[in-house]
C-alpha cells in the first residue's frame, strides 16, 4: 500500500487529521480513537501478564 493509501485508511479511522496548507498537506495524529482500543485490550493485558508471570515462575523453578 502506498503512503497515500495508508494515510487514507488512517483518515477513515479518524487516527489522523489532514491540514492542507497551500500545495502541502500536514497530518496530525488523533490518538483519542485508540483509547477505545486500549480499554478493550486492558483485560487481555492483565490475563497475559499473569500467564507470562506464571510461565516465568515455572521456568525459574525448573532451572534454578
Amino acid at each position: 500500500m502506498s503512503d497515500t493509501g495508508s494515510l487514507h485508511v488512517l483518515r477513515q479511522a479518524n487516527l489522523v487529521r489532514e491540514e492542507p496548507r497551500g500545495r502541502q498537506r500536514y497530518y496530525h495524529l488523533e490518538p483519542q480513537p485508540l483509547d477505545e482500543v486500549r480499554e478493550w485490550l486492558h483485560p487481555f493485558e492483565h490475563y497475559w501478564r499473569a500467564r507470562m508471570r506464571s510461565l516465568r515462575d515455572l521456568l525459574d523453578e525448573e532451572n534454578p
